[in-house]
């Protein structure tokens, strides 16, 4: 597990499909432990879909969810989905505000 000051990280890697969990808070403390996680996940080959699951946080800022939009970028850049899964209502009003609802929880 990962620790940041206000974010927990679990990944569960079961190929073909990785699990990212997170707990806390979402926020510019806490990008470079996202980033970290994911690009440690794109160095298997057989990693096919990256989820991210959402349902712990308590805060995402606009920082949290720039984080999220790089994370998925970076993974299309290896050939790899990368979607949340689990997120609760508060959040998906705050992604579907900055117009990339579509982008981080649709499959490609």
């Amino acid at each position: 597990m990962t620790v940041s000051p206000a974010l927990k990280v679990l990944v569960l890697d079961d190929c073909p499909t990785a699990e990212i969990l997170l707990w806390g808070d979402l926020d510019a403390t806490a990008d470079g432990v996202l980033a970290e996680v994911v690009a440690g996940i794109l160095i298997d080959p057989q990693v096919l879909r990256i989820e991210v699951d959402v349902a712990g946080l308590a805060y995402v800022d606009a920082c949290g969810v720039a984080a999220l939009f790089r994370a998925k970028l970076r993974a299309a850049n290896f050939g790899v989905c990368l979607r949340l899964v689990r997120v609760r209502p508060p959040l998906h009003r705050l992604l579907d505000c900055a117009e990339v609802w579509r982008s981080l929880a649709d499959p490609e």
